[in-house]
């Protein structure tokens, strides 16, 4: 790997070191940023994992993520424990937190994945592959908090929750530019932007990657970028990222590894995903008058994805997008007290399309795949939800935090096919009908209550705990209305996780 890297520390004008900072001064800084001033710091956070007591949460700060400049989720949480990403082809993993690594419908529906504190999409709609849509190598930190969300987490914090912290540091004084190259047509070009602008600051960081591979069609183009603004107690942040992906499927056979040829084939080499997504966030943080902490916290998401479903019969073509807005509103008091609201209305859509008769498939399995639609469908839904808690401090060290949250979603699925399992154009398969079954129209209701009991004591080494919690996911739309034959009805009720952890931190 070959890595330039061009920086400035602007200081003060005129302290570029000979024309290289002067020319890299002018590309990254003046055409955006005024000369910086000096600022008061500026405190944020949004609804953080690590503020929520002791449990058993770990977390990679800036320092070692820029140490590990990872190209690949699976190479940063591989440095925590309790933490499992595998790597697929191209940007493609699987995510593991204390659990299995699942797959299927509803196999991401189980952890909960943040940008500054604000689930990155809207519940229901997860994908496998999410990790892919937030900027990893530019962050902050990431923090993972093994174990059941809890308090002041919605639902699908129930195996774990990770939440990805942009940078803190907009007061400029380091712009940076780097680029990469490696081997199998590898480049990666890097920046970070930073500085006052009008009467707050204004921080850029962006990465885009080329990838060619050492196996035959397989690549993938992928851009991250997150722009934030600070000024008062207000904070914008703007999040989005686009992947373009040819995909390589599995190398089968005894041994293929082993095999030079067979490990840099590809099988499928008809199989791509093009992915984008695009995160607002505008936080304001302040005090009240009696010293308690209130946080308000608004967003808007978008998402599409389409890709070719190589690992299936017939290789349909699927498209699915989502769009979400909402708010958080987080208030803690003087006295130890803790709430919080939640609410925002979403709608996702999804359609499955088969371009070509299934002739890679034997001819019983082909006849209940057709040509043509399979699903098409829309959601519209809406979720409320809040919390509240209580952290006691009594005698010396120790501490009590009670509290419980509630969450509430609906879904609002229309069907824009006919229902059943009927081909495109209403005419019924051989052999017991089509594989894909469609449910009528219809509205499904979800309410939980998680409760959550921590209890701990601080000495001179250290910190003992005792965590009870509660974690909940409702069903994902996949698993309630993209149905097979043999399932008019997904009759699915929330996924429930009951934990009971004791925990030791010690010091050094």
């Amino acid at each position: 790997m070959i890595k330039i890297c061009v920086s400035s520390t602007n200081a003060r004008a005129g302290s570029w070191p000979g024309a290289a900072g002067l020319v890299a001064g002018l590309l990254l800084s003046c055409a955006l940023l005024a000369a910086p001033v000096e600022l008061e710091p500026l405190q944020v956070g949004g609804r953080d994992i690590e503020q929520e007591g002791p449990q058993a949460t770990d977390t990679l700060p800036k320092e070692r993520i820029e140490r590990i400049w990872p190209t690949h989720p699976a190479e940063l949480f591989g440095r925590l424990p309790g933490v499992e990403v595998t790597r697929g082809s191209g940007q493609e993993h699987l995510t593991a937190v204390r659990s299995p690594l699942l797959t299927g419908a509803g196999a991401c529906g189980g952890l909960l994945i943040l940008e500054a504190g604000v689930p990155i999409r809207p519940p229901g709609f997860c994908n496998a592959n999410n990790l892919f849509e937030v900027n990893l190598a530019q962050a902050e930190a990431v923090s993972v908090l093994r174990g059941p969300g809890g308090i002041g987490h919605a639902s699908g914090g129930l195996h774990g929750v990770i939440d990805i912290v942009p940078r803190l540091d907009l007061s400029g004084g380091h712009n940076r530019l780097s680029m990469e190259a490696g081997s199998d047509d590898y480049y990666r070009l890097t920046g970070r932007l930073a500085g006052a602008a009008g009467p707050g600051q204004l921080g850029a960081d962006f990465t885009a990657v080329d990838s060619g591979s050492f196996r035959v069609d397989e690549k993938y183009d992928h851009q991250l970028a997150t722009v934030q603004y600070a000024a008062g107690d207000w904070r914008g942040l703007l999040s989005a990222a686009r992947l373009d992906q040819d995909t390589a499927g599995y190398v089968l056979g005894r041994n293929a590894y082993a095999d030079p040829m067979l490990r840099r084939g590809n099988d499928n080499p008809e199989a791509w995903r093009k992915a984008d997504a695009l995160r607002v966030i505008a936080r304001r943080q302040w005090l009240n008058e009696q010293g308690g902490e209130r946080r308000l916290s608004l967003f808007a998401r978008r998402s599409a994805m389409d890709f070719r479903q190589h690992f299936l019969p017939g290789k349909p073509l699927e498209h699915n997008g989502q769009t979400s807005a909402g708010l958080q509103l987080d208030l803690e008091t003087a006295g130890g007290w803790q709430w919080g609201a939640d609410a925002e209305l979403f709608r996702g859509d999804l359609e499955q399309f088969q371009d070509r008769p299934a002739d890679d498939a034997a001819p019983p399995v082909a006849a209940i795949r057709p040509v043509g639609r399979h699903y098409d469908y829309v959601v519209d839904g809406q979720r409320a939800g809040g919390y509240v808690a209580h952290r006691l401090e009594w005698s010396e060290g120790w501490s009590l935090r009670a509290g419980v949250h509630a969450d509430w979603i609906r879904y609002d699925y229309k069907n824009r096919m006919a229902p059943g399992n009927l081909a495109d154009d209403g005419s019924a398969c051989d052999m017991g009908g089509c594989l894909y079954n469609r449910p009528a129209s219809r509205s499904d209701d979800f309410f939980e209550l998680a409760p959550e009991f921590t209890v701990s004591h601080r000495g001179a080494f250290g910190q003992t705990w005792l965590r009870l919690a509660r974690g909940f996911r409702a069903p994902q739309a996949t698993e309630l209305y993209r149905l097979q034959r043999g399932q008019d009805v997904a009759d699915l009720n929330p996924e429930i996780l009951d934990s009971a952890e004791i925990g030791v931190s010690g010091k050094q």
